[in-house]
């Protein structure tokens, strides 16, 4: 049988073509798909994180036509275009549907799978392949940072509590968390009572750079080993100096801190954004036994530092903050460098919380975040930085040195954005501020359908 010009063929052709040439479905599938994701690309608003140009994306999308194809083969034999419509109506796509109708008898076999392929990545496929390239980029829910303040914890204290005995209070008073008396027993017999006096002599190691480059590092490394439905364990062989050299701590009593921020983490139960309450990790340690034989840090990371976590929130706390590979090189004195990275840290928070405003025109261009001289002071002032050590930072931040690349880029005078060395994590901003824009928009355009410009706000007890 002569191989089908598909380009040509009119629609009605499907069924038959199906049936003779099922070697060729594979291929025509793949095509198909590859246009379609061509076409969503230049529709959609900006450029999502290897969304479109993930293989990942192709493979999803080319078996999903594989799999549709029968379905719609029996609708085009049973009525032809309107057959084609009715289905795409079915799927959800209307306006691909009222396009079909028009175009009518015009459609060729390519055309049509085209089509297939196009409304089957907007209404089905797109959402999970998207959930997927948003997991390969470590982040952390941003629900997580506003109730337990993870990655910019400051200086927290212990308070003696009568309902909750002793718990972790930030700045303002809120609680972080409460100590596990089930996990005190496991915590080391040197640090009891370093445990015990936490308030005057450990609290203050969740808001240290050590703290910082251990957080980076369980996320990372979380994302780097996770495999859907098993929470990875984390092994160092060398203990605590080994595991504060692989968080990338040099300081002289590196390990010592590492290993006092890792067993407050470990006996404090965090309140997590899901309701529930756990531990952001898990510690295990195995000393060394015998010649030849090493001390193992065990670190198991809580569920809410593993990738799908955001997932099991409601829709509307979905949102991510993306955590950079390398912390920002560090300036001003050695006992401020904690606050300065939990400055660099509520940045890109506020980055995330006002992403749309980092959106440029329908081409995509990044305009950065506006942050007035004012906006710098009021995220300094939470991080506790000094005012000679924020200036410090901002000139060393916007280009690359000798000790690291630059951590921001100015687009203007007052507007900033991630420097080239984290163009994934701009990305991802970027790819969520076109998403709110887009869903803002599609909010107004229903409004005005409904002849209003908002929900309709009803009186007390009327339905």
């Amino acid at each position: 049988m002569a191989p089908v010009d598909l380009e040509a063929a009119p629609l009605v052709e499907l069924s038959a073509w199906l049936e003779g040439s099922p070697e060729d479905v594979p291929g025509a599938a793949l095509e198909a798909a590859g246009e379609a994701l061509r076409i969503a690309a230049g529709q959609d608003v900006g450029e999502a994180p290897g969304l479109y140009q993930a293989p990942r994306a192709l493979e999803t999308l080319t078996a999903a036509v594989k799999a549709d194809l029968p379905a719609v083969s029996v609708a085009v034999a049973e009525a032809g275009d309107a057959g084609l419509a009715r289905w795409l109506e079915a799927l959800g796509s209307k306006a691909a549907a009222a396009q079909t109708r028009k175009d009518g008898a015009g459609l060729t076999v390519a055309r049509s799978l085209c089509r297939v392929a196009l409304a089957l990545w907007w209404e089905r496929v797109r959402a999970r392949t998207e959930r997927e390239a948003i997991q390969r980029w470590p982040g952390i829910p941003l629900p997580l940072v506003d109730s337990a303040r993870v990655g910019a914890w400051g200086k927290p204290r212990a308070v003696d509590t009568p309902v909750h005995g002793r718990v972790l209070v930030d700045g303002a008073g809120t609680t972080l968390a409460a100590l596990d008396v089930d996990r005190v027993p496991c915590v080391p017999a040197d640090l009891l009572d370093k445990l015990e006096a936490w308030g005057r002599s450990g609290a203050d190691l969740l808001g240290s750079l050590h703290a910082h480059r251990l957080l980076r590092w369980l996320i990372w490394e979380a994302h780097d080993r996770h495999q859907p439905g098993h929470a990875p364990i984390l092994e160092v062989a060398g203990g605590w100096q080994a595991l504060a050299r692989a968080v990338g701590c040099r300081s002289n009593k590196a390990d010592e801190k590492v290993r006092d921020v890792v067993c407050c983490l470990d006996a404090h139960r965090f309140n997590f954004p899901d309701g529930s309450a756990g531990r952001l990790l898990s510690l295990s340690y195995r000393p060394a036994r015998g010649r030849g034989s090493r001390a193992v840090v065990s670190l198991t990371p809580g569920a809410p530092l593993l990738p799908g976590y955001v997932f099991q929130l409601r829709i509307p706390d979905r949102k991510v903050v993306p955590v950079l590979a390398e912390l920002p090189p560090m300036v001003g004195r050695e006992r401020d460098h904690g606050v300065v990275a939990e400055l660099h840290w509520r940045v890109l928070v506020d980055m995330r919380r006002r992403c749309r405003e980092m959106v440029g025109d329908v081409h995509g261009v990044d305009l950065g975040l506006p942050l007035s001289p004012r906006d710098w002071r009021g995220l300094a002032d939470l991080a506790r930085v000094p005012s000679r050590t924020l200036v410090e930072a901002l000139q060393r931040w916007t280009r690359d040195g000798s000790d690291g690349p630059a951590f921001l880029r100015r687009v203007s005078q007052d507007r900033f954005t991630l420097a080239s060395a984290h163009d994934g994590a701009r990305r991802v901003l970027l790819h969520y501020g076109w998403k709110e824009a887009r869903g803002s928009e599609r909010g107004k355009r229903s409004a005005r359908a409904r002849g209003g410009t908002g929900p309709v706000r009803r009186r007390k007890g009327q339905r």
